[in-house]
């Protein structure tokens, strides 16, 4: 068990992990701080870092809600398809 110190949107953070999870933790929060910044960058005019926080987090929620929308779409057509096919090998009669 290890422990990951860093800053996300520019806040402190500590966060105890799994060896094999520390990479992972530490992408996310490089990603979300990518995010921040983009905020940041587009914002000019926002000085309250918690609105920037706020936005930056949205911005990553709509981000896995479309991902989320489209996994759902991909598992919907592959159940279709399955049972396509189910029912063309059902129409198929091969009995011994």
């Amino acid at each position: 068990m290890g422990s990951v110190s860093s800053k996300i949107m520019g806040m402190p953070i500590n966060v105890s992990v799994d060896d094999v999870d520390e990479f992972a933790v530490n992408k996310a929060i490089e990603f979300a701080n990518e995010k921040y910044g983009d905020i940041k960058r587009i914002h000019t005019n926002i000085e309250d870092s918690n609105t920037l926080r706020a936005f930056a987090i949205l911005n990553i929620i709509m981000e896995l809600q479309t991902i989320r929308d489209e996994q759902a779409g991909i598992s919907d057509r592959n159940v279709k398809k399955v049972d396509n096919l189910i029912r063309i090998i059902d129409k198929l009669d091969l009995s011994d």
